[in-house]
């Protein structure tokens, strides 16, 4: 997966770590590309997550969730805590109707802010980039699932 993500940001400066790629966005600008496993009975899912961090002006402790209020319409996304210093942080973000607007248009499984000692986080795990691998119970071949996947063992 990740070999394909590296051919689809070609051109881009990709430097490829232990945990996945950095993608150097400027002097101090940095976006780091891993992968996460969740096991399943047969199968394993992986998915890619993206995430950034900075410098944040204030000590403030605190986790922020994006939250899609619908699944058939798109509006705009709701910034929710439930630290009392993260809902004032996600208040003031829920000012900004172009970055809520913004956000609902992308497609993901999760948006998370989190601040902390004076730095901050944010990790989005897109629902598309993710693959599943199963154990065929035939032949205990293992395979990436897709559309043509077939087992020819009898």
């Amino acid at each position: 997966m990740l070999t394909a993500l590296a051919r689809d940001l070609a051109g881009w400066p990709l430097s490829q770590q232990n945990d996945g790629f950095h993608l150097q966005l400027g002097a101090k600008q940095q976006v780091m590309i891993g992968l996460r496993t969740r096991r399943l009975f047969m199968a394993s899912i992986i998915s890619s997550h993206f995430s950034c961090r900075g410098e944040a002006p204030q000590t403030t402790h605190c986790r922020i969730e994006v939250h899609q209020p619908g699944w058939l319409r798109r509006r705009p996304v709701r910034f929710r805590s439930r630290q009392p210093a993260g809902q004032m942080l996600a208040a003031w973000l829920n000012g900004f109707p172009r970055l809520c607007e913004t956000l609902a248009e992308l497609d993901y499984r999760s948006i998370t802010l989190t601040v902390d000692a004076q730095q901050w986080s944010c990790v989005i795990e897109p629902w598309a980039a993710s693959e599943v691998i199963a154990v065929c119970r035939r032949c205990g071949a293992i395979y990436a699932l897709s559309s043509r996947s077939v087992c020819f063992a009898e």
